[in-house]
């Protein structure tokens, strides 16, 4: 027999069980449950994401003097969808030499669209791509494309 004292003949409550007093085991129920496990902090309003306050810029244009002919567009509230389409627009225009764009944050609905020319025109030109009619000339043509190629 040892001299030891043992737990398992210590008297305890029916009911009560050793792991009860873990701060993981106690039970929590009502709204201190849901507001514990649902951490339940205030969504953004979902339009905040394509619509402009106001004052807000839908372009913001960076001429970039250590590249020469070169420039960077902040589009405000849009995302690759628009951007891919700029993107491959401008890479089909003869004058633009290079056209890449970025977006810095998957969760910030803005991009970056940079182009260089060649000089013939200005980096400012390329701009006009952005005008309402053209997008939606782009994707009219887009939709119009048949899927599946030739049939």
């Amino acid at each position: 027999m040892s001299n030891f004292p043992s737990t398992r003949g210590r008297n305890m409550d029916p009911g009560e069980h050793r792991s009860h007093n873990h701060p993981y085991q106690k039970r929590v129920t009502g709204p201190r449950l849901f507001a514990e496990v649902f951490n339940t902090t205030p969504l953004p309003d979902s339009r905040d994401t394509f619509l402009l306050s106001i004052g807000e810029k839908k372009i913001d244009v960076e001429i970039d003097s250590r590249i020469p002919h070169a420039a960077t567009f902040t589009f405000h509230k849009e995302d690759h969808t628009l951007a891919n389409m700029l993107r491959g627009r401008l890479v089909r225009t003869p004058h633009v030499v290079f056209a890449a764009y970025r977006v810095p944050h998957p969760l910030i609905p803005n991009f970056e669209l940079r182009v260089q020319t060649d000089g013939e025109i200005t980096p400012a030109r390329p701009r006009e791509f952005t005008k309402e009619f053209e997008l939606r000339k782009m994707a009219n043509n887009a939709n119009e494309q048949p899927e599946g190629g030739a049939e």
